[in-house]
């Protein structure tokens, strides 16, 4: 007897770099977490979940699924930073928190059908249990004129589905433990109150995770919108689509020109052809730069920062007195960093071009 399968939902990614359609290529989906029961099957530019089981009082918990990125260049062209810099929490240490943040969509932001993810979504995995320093590192004076730490007033955790719960402060300690193991995993989100009324919070997820990779999101779904009830009163599944998206990066692009010969540099310009050419500006900086080989290279920058697509429908040309040539379009592995000004650091793409 053939094995029935069921169609629960579907899921799509849309990237802007991905310009031809094929976003999904760079990306894997390695685990379903709070169900065995689940399959998925890649058709096209989609993710077909799909299951033998029929809606039942089994399926109440959340689906959550674990996104991976499988392209090293990703964040070379997705408008994201998922670094957590240090000192973001300058008075919340936790221990066992990774060095680095994953985009949460819980189901309360999944109930739409499209999802676009945005940095605002983007906080620490946080092991659990784990201990977290509350301290402003600050010294006071008792009665006796001693040294002291300044302790909070109240520590709170706030949990995405259950509320608030205080928790207790242990006396001349900044050490405070914390022990999510037996509660359900998610968003959370510690919030310290100190002696002079400011706030301080570390918002976090809390979850069973011990891989060695990371992944790049996870998606939590509610399984009440997978399922609904037909004409005879019996539930079925409603096999909605879903469709993730990310923003693309727009960056300036350089073109560093080295000769063995004297140019007339007032005479070029870069030219974009294309039927369908977007609108681009070059401008020449008015002076060389040395090269870190010694050698002298003038620069030609967009005026304006401009999107990286995989497959452009253009092209750029450097004409002058006597030259006309194509000039290679950048690609994610051309994306450096740049430091125009101390703190100042702009993604740009650089190619380096000898005439």
């Amino acid at each position: 007897m053939q094995a029935q399968f069921h169609k629960l939902f579907t899921l799509s990614i849309d990237h802007p770099y991905f310009n031809q359609g094929n976003s999904i290529n760079a990306f894997k989906i390695d685990e379903i977490l709070g169900y065995q029961g689940i399959l998925v099957r890649q058709q096209g530019n989609d993710w077909v979940f799909i299951t033998q089981e029929k809606p039942s009082e089994a399926w109440a918990k959340p689906i959550t699924i674990a996104l991976y990125t499988i392209d090293p260049y990703f964040f070379q062209y997705t408008n994201l930073a998922l670094e957590l810099p240090d000192g973001t929490h300058p008075n919340i240490r936790p221990s066992r928190a990774w060095q680095q943040k994953l985009i949460w969509l819980p189901s309360s932001l999944t109930q739409e059908a499209k999802w676009t993810a945005s940095q605002n979504q983007a906080i620490p995995l946080q092991e659990t249990p784990f201990t977290v320093i509350v301290d402003k590192e600050e010294l006071l004076q008792d009665d006796d004129h001693s040294p002291m730490q300044d302790l909070p007033k109240h520590v709170v955790i706030v949990d995405e589905s259950k509320g608030e719960t205080e928790l207790p402060i242990p006396e001349n300690s900044p050490h405070l433990a914390i022990d999510l193991a037996d509660e359900a995993a998610g968003g959370y989100e510690l919030v310290v109150e100190w002696k002079d009324d400011t706030k301080e919070t570390y918002k976090f997820l809390s979850f069973p995770y011990h891989r060695h990779d990371f992944p790049l999101a996870l998606i939590q779904l509610s399984t009440q919108q997978l399922i609904h009830e037909d004409e005879n009163g019996e539930e079925q599944w409603t096999s909605p689509a879903f469709q993730l998206s990310f923003p693309l990066r727009s960056l300036v692009r350089r073109y560093y020109f080295t000769s063995r010969r004297e140019e007339e540099w007032d005479q070029m310009k870069i030219s974009v052809k294309g039927d369908t050419a977007p609108e681009i500006t070059f401008i020449r900086e008015p002076d060389p730069i040395q090269l870190p080989n010694g050698e002298q290279a003038t620069v030609f920058r967009t005026k304006r920062a401009q999107p990286l697509l995989e497959r452009p429908s253009f092209q750029l040309e450097l004409t002058g007195k006597d030259l006309s040539i194509h000039l290679p379009l950048p690609s994610p592995i051309n994306i450096g960093m740049r430091t125009d000004s101390p703190g100042n650091n702009t993604y740009t793409l650089e190619v380096f071009v000898q005439l």
